[in-house]
């Protein structure tokens, strides 16, 4: 049996002041949603978090094979 260990880390890097990225999580069915903030953008850090929760709330829903939880 394969198995993947995953980490997420972000950071706002020597520009910006605040990171402005988003990562989500469903290990049930081995996806990791990164969404960039696009810094400088107005509301950068929103959009990425909405894209992020919205994919993540899309997947706990929809219907289908899961890996079974490790």
């Amino acid at each position: 049996m394969m198995s993947l260990q995953v980490a997420s880390s972000t950071d706002p890097g020597l520009v910006w002041h605040f990171n402005e990225d988003s990562i989500a999580l469903d290990p049930r069915r081995g996806v990791m949603v990164l969404a960039d903030g696009m810094g400088g953008y107005q509301r950068a850090d929103m959009a990425s978090a909405i894209a992020t929760s919205t994919v993540a709330e899309a997947l706990a829903q929809a219907k289908g094979p899961t890996a079974p939880p490790q």
